[in-house]
């Protein structure tokens, strides 16, 4: 059993530790569950964004460093976006993160666009666009993506972009003459 002291004394040297290296997954790992435990969300923030930036410098030569990557980037990301407005340009900043390290993650690329669009980026929030349509089959879904993408790209002062979403939806569904 723990006592109040190991406790601390445990705290103290898993903060250390990470201080001294926050790429260190285990150490970010027990810490983090430790922050939890405890309800302190603002440390575990600061835990993760700072294994975040190390981990990212390393993730292209260290496999083994993506899933601890991953996980970061989505724990910072969710509950952010649920959060007052002042934290939704680093949560689009996470969501964007997930979505070049798994480009598969639909949810990821969802929440990174509509963010981009809630602030105004409609420039970064376009290339979004396309990466979903990438990933699905209906039909529907894609022509509602693309109507709108044209109206972002209009938004964004981009006659070409907004002009081929439109052709691309055409393509999908064409209007019927009578």
């Amino acid at each position: 059993m723990e006592t109040l002291g190991d406790d601390q004394q445990k705290m103290r040297l898993l903060r250390a530790s990470a201080a001294r290296d926050p790429a260190n997954a285990i150490v970010a790992d027990r810490l983090g569950q430790a922050f939890r435990d405890r309800g302190d969300f603002y440390e575990l923030a600061r835990l993760l964004e700072r294994a975040v930036e190390a981990w990212s410098a390393r993730a292209a030569r260290r496999s083994e460093v993506r899933p601890a990557l991953l996980r970061a980037h989505e724990e910072l990301a969710a509950p952010l976006r649920r959060r007052a407005a002042g934290q939704s340009d680093l949560a689009a900043r996470h969501w964007a993160g997930l979505c070049d390290l798994d480009p598969t993650n639909v949810f990821a690329i969802y929440s990174a666009r509509e963010l981009l669009k809630s602030q105004g980026r409609y420039r970064e929030a376009a290339p979004f666009f396309a990466k979903e349509q990438a990933l699905i089959d209906d039909q529907e879904r894609k022509l509602a993506l693309l109507r709108d993408e044209a109206e972002v790209r209009r938004m964004a002062n981009d006659g070409s972009g907004r002009t081929e979403a439109l052709r691309q939806a055409r393509r999908l569904r064409p209007t019927t003459r009578r």
